[in-house]
């Protein structure tokens, strides 16, 4: 089992609230880890953003020649606020809390294992070790993208420390992924004394939503989900406005093009010509496909060595869930994922950790480093 200071760790960053959209909370979270890390013997650097929370990287006593980089996430996916109604939490087997499982349980553990690499004087693994902690991954490190980038193209190995479902699986696959962004413009008008001279953004959209999910194709491995919708000014105006958040998953770049037209097609072929409309795709595609080139796969047979000897039948898996391992990936650094502690519904109210890896997958993670650090020695 873990130690009280390791949950007292895991209470501190779950209480510090850190959705990507607050800035200075992500900050908060950031302020600590530096200061965790730094003690630790990491020289922290600061990737200051505007308009998000500042991303850090880490390189134990500066040494920047690192081989095996380590990945995980500042940010979560919950409203600030959240923390007030649903503090950390635990019972005898499961700790909860908004972003417990994704992915604050994973930070305690890097923090925990490298403390402990350091007390058996493992000083040479860990400058093999830089650590990266970004503040945009819960909507596609759409900020930060160029800058992991940056610092992952020279290296080895990339471990991402995204949590599992289960013990012996990891993650060495995922899908491409890409977000659009759906602004409608009517007229607005009174509801009651001049409805016939409006026209119905909100209309036009609650129209349009099935047509888009219509292009899910299961069996191609494509999915469309408008996930957040707002629209409107008051219950008696004709609404003037409706925007949509489109989340789109599909196997391939080929497949993401092919959505496009679709979708820019369906929209364009909208009921009522009237409303006006825009797209955008910001970041274009956010996440590139994760594909298991031959570094990856020599990548997991390491994993699956290490778990061997702790008794697992390590398996990997592919999702449809982006990470930033689709960027390390992308560029050619063979990279893992679902590294980290295991647990359930991510960024759902009743998220949780099982108490019990947080220990397991502290001492997987150690052993794995060692085993990294002994292959890129060779």
């Amino acid at each position: 089992m873990p130690t009280n200071e390791m949950l007292h760790r895991l209470e501190t960053l779950v209480n510090q609230e850190s959705g990507t959209y607050n800035k200075q909370g992500v900050d908060r979270v950031g302020e600590t880890l530096t200061k965790w890390f730094s003690d630790l013997g990491y020289v922290i650097t600061e990737d200051v953003q505007q308009d998000r929370g500042n991303n850090l990287i880490g390189y134990y006593k500066g040494a920047k020649d690192a081989k095996i980089i380590v990945l995980a996430h500042m940010d979560t996916v919950f409203k600030e606020g959240t923390v007030n109604v649903r503090p950390f939490s635990k019972d005898e087997q499961y700790a909860y809390g908004p972003g417990v499982f994704d992915m604050k349980a994973s930070i305690v553990v890097l923090y925990e294992a490298l403390v402990e690499l350091k007390n058996e004087h493992q000083e040479e693994l860990l400058e093999n070790v830089a650590i990266l902690f970004n503040s945009d991954e819960e909507v596609g490190s759409i900020h930060s993208r160029a800058w992991i980038e940056e610092h992952a193209k020279e290296k080895s190995f990339a471990l991402i420390l995204e949590p599992t479902r289960d013990k012996q699986r990891v993650c060495n696959a995922r899908k491409v992924g890409a977000k659009y962004y759906l602004h409608l413009h009517g007229k607005a008008s009174h509801a009651g004394m001049a409805h016939r001279h409006g026209e119905s953004a909100v209309e036009e959209l609650a129209l349009l939503i099935p047509k888009l999910h219509a292009l899910t194709d299961y069996d191609e491995g494509v999915t469309v989900n408008v996930g957040l919708i707002e629209g409107g000014t008051s219950v008696n105006t004709i609404a003037p406005y409706a925007y949509a958040g489109i989340d789109l998953r599909m196997e391939t770049i080929e497949q993401a093009e092919h959505l496009d037209k679709l979708i820019r097609a369906q929209i364009a072929k909208r009921a009522n010509p009237e409303i006006t409309y825009e797209l955008e795709s910001r970041s274009g595609i956010s996440r590139p496909p994760f594909v298991p080139d031959e570094g990856s796969k020599q990548l997991l047979r390491y994993v699956q060595e290490v778990g061997k000897n702790m008794g697992w039948n390590i398996e990997a898996e592919k999702t449809g869930g982006g990470s930033d391992g689709n960027l390390t990936s992308y560029i050619g650094i063979p990279t893992i994922d679902g590294l980290g502690p295991v647990g359930g519904n991510a960024h759902q109210e009743d998220e949780y950790v099982d108490i019990s890896s947080l220990e397991e997958r502290k001492e997987f993670l150690k052993t794995l480093l060692r085993r990294l650090t002994d292959a890129v020695k060779k």
